[in-house]
């Protein structure tokens, strides 16, 4: 391939040099999390892998960008060094970057092959959208380069086709989760004003208040009391807040709050970006529980999305639950991939050790949980939208 080309950046300071190409790379890209542009990247390096190695795979078409793969070095069992994406479970900022304008393989088999180049023997990539056509692309390419690819337990992930028919939409439905909201929704309009509000601001001290403000519910909450909140993890707040910042910036930043009286009881930090709202973080007052405020935000911020005529889908993100399934129309899967390229001893790790999750697995056993309910695949039939096991990359809804 002549006209192909790689580079491979390997400081923090030279992709910030590449931030103008690298963000308007995401912008005509599959990828959809705003997350992944530069900026918050960056952040999240800065933040959980400043003491690793970090480099990115550039690939250029006739001097233009049209490929992306960043990397943070880690260690396998405590001791194998891996590569993997920039991603855990506060924030996703890794994804592989595609120009759909180009035959997708093309760029992954130049990715591949950069890795083999340079050694990148062995990697482990967290959350990966395993339909979304770069990663179908990233996978075939292995595969022709003679790697090996495996692919743990998958996950669903719930997600909402917002196909603005709000009365439609509710009435698909289960008739216990319509009306649980309903009668939730009637007990505190009834004792007082109860409104959703959501804050699309790039004031860097009004998104530190509403940031605090909402981190102080979650820290009351059950998450508080585990230790596992925003307030009570380490150097935490300051990240979410400069990632806040840094998607702002970009116009994509969607900070919910639902007031009772005149008081915040629940909130939810979302972006929105590509026609898409991504679910951050939710949370609730405790003493708030018995009315369900979390599921009265959601109820109160999807009628709103359903009349902006931009907004298609809501992203729940995180393994499909219960709660989650009640909203869902459909799900896409995630998946951890192990890839060995280049050298045989990382097939041979990642294959054992996926032999024993899988055994530990069939032996406790797992239930899914889908959005099975016979009102969604209405909806969806009704408005002609196909089942779809993703939602990266995928065409527009028209309605």
């Amino acid at each position: 391939m002549p006209d192909f080309s790689v580079h491979v950046i390997d400081s923090l300071a030279e992709f910030r040099a590449l931030a103008g190409e690298w963000d308007a790379l995401w912008a005509r890209s599959h990828s959809r999390q705003p997350t992944v542009l530069s900026a918050p990247l960056a952040n999240w390096v800065e933040s959980f892998a400043s003491d690793r190695a970090f480099f990115t795979i550039c690939v250029r078409y006739r001097d233009r960008l049209v490929g992306g793969l960043p990397f943070v070095r880690q260690t396998f069992r405590r001791a194998l060094p891996v590569y993997c994406l920039p991603v855990n479970c506060w924030s996703k900022s890794g994804d592989l970057l595609c120009d759909p304008d180009l035959p997708v393989t093309d760029i992954t088999d130049v990715c591949v092959r950069a890795m083999i180049d340079h050694q990148v023997a062995a990697l482990v990539l967290e959350d990966v959208n395993v339909d979304a056509p770069q990663w179908r692309g990233f996978r075939e390419s292995v595969k022709r380069q003679r790697g090996a690819i495996f692919e743990g337990r998958r996950n669903p992930v719930g997600f909402i086709d917002v196909l603005h028919d709000w009365d439609r939409y509710e009435a698909s439905w289960s008739s216990n989760h319509r009306g649980a909201v309903k009668r939730s929704y009637r007990k505190l309009v009834q004792q007082g004003d109860l409104r959703a509000q959501c804050f699309q601001t790039a004031d860097s001290e009004q998104i530190d208040a509403l940031l605090q403000n909402a981190f102080e519910i979650e820290n009351r909450s059950w998450k508080g009391a585990a230790g596992s909140s925003v307030l009570k993890t380490p150097s935490m707040l300051g990240f979410m807040k400069r990632e806040a910042m840094a998607v702002a910036n970009s116009g994509y930043l969607n900070i919910w709050f639902l007031y009772f009286n005149g008081e915040p009881i629940a909130f939810e930090y979302c972006h929105y970006a590509k026609g898409v709202v991504f679910s951050q973080k939710i949370g609730y007052e405790p003493e708030y529980a018995k009315y369900g405020p979390g599921r009265l935000l959601r109820y109160l911020q999807l009628q709103q999305y359903h009349e902006d005529a931009d907004c298609r889908m809501f992203d729940m993100l995180g393994v499909l639950c219960n709660s989650k399934a009640k909203w869902a129309t459909q799900t896409y899967d995630t998946a951890k991939l192990y890839v060995a390229v280049g050298q045989t001893w990382p097939a041979t790790v990642f294959r054992g050790v996926l032999w024993g999750r899988r055994q530990l697995e069939a032996w406790r056993g797992r239930s899914a949980i889908t959005p099975a309910h016979l009102g969604a695949r209405r909806l969806l039939e009704a408005n002609g939208v196909p089942a779809s096991k993703t939602h990266d990359g995928a065409e527009p809804v028209s309605v």
